[in-house]
């Protein structure tokens, strides 16, 4: 289920609403999603010459970057560990995230919906991330779930599989500032003949 184009202009604007008659799986990105963060991505060329990308510049290049490194030409772990150091601006997509599990607690509702961070990141990063938006933004780290699955497009469609193979799930609702990430989702919902809606974060 490819993305058209001419769609776009209808979704980017689409805001999320939970629907408490459906099993809702809400997933959205985090890096330069719901913040934009400190975090750098550091590419290492075989002359040992190292450069730091932020997220946003590696996503703009990361076809060439995972061609090179097919190629051996480079090497990079593709997302930083968190740190207590890491700095966060958040974005206006936090407030909807935020807003949707508040949604979700007064409606009692966990058993039919997930609501879930999905993330290029590393799995471990899950405790300390929720630590910290609970501290940052109020969020009880018990409302949501956070999938680090260590890299972008294909990582992030297989874990959605995973997720609808349960079975649980009658309706997708996806939030990501990558428009790979957004394609690679579609298609893999495509094939479980259920609704889909998607936002592209700007």
């Amino acid at each position: 289920m490819k993305l058209l184009l001419e769609n776009w202009r209808k979704f980017l604007k689409e805001e999320v609403a939970l629907k408490p008659d459906r099993n809702g799986l809400y997933l959205f990105d985090f890096d330069d999603t719901l913040a934009v963060t400190s975090c750098r991505i550091e590419i290492t060329y075989k002359d040992g010459s190292t450069e730091r990308l932020p997220t946003e510049e590696f996503e703009k290049q990361r076809k060439e970057l995972e061609k090179a490194k097919e190629n051996e030409e480079i090497s990079y772990e593709e997302f930083c560990h968190l740190g207590e150091e890491e700095e966060f601006d958040y974005l206006p997509e936090m407030e909807n995230f935020k807003r949707l599990i508040n949604d979700v607690i007064k409606q009692g509702t966990y058993m039919e919906n997930e609501v879930a961070i999905l993330t290029a990141r590393q799995p471990e990063i899950e405790t300390p991330l929720k630590n910290k938006l609970e501290k940052e933004q109020g969020i009880p780290s018990a409302s949501y779930k956070i999938f680090g699955v260590s890299g972008g497009g294909a990582p992030k469609a297989n874990k959605v599989s995973e997720l609808l193979d349960t079975g649980k799930y009658d309706y997708v609702y996806f939030v990501d500032d990558s428009l790979n990430n957004l394609n690679a989702v579609s298609e893999v919902v495509g094939e479980y003949n259920i609704e889909f809606q998607y936002k592209l974060a700007s």
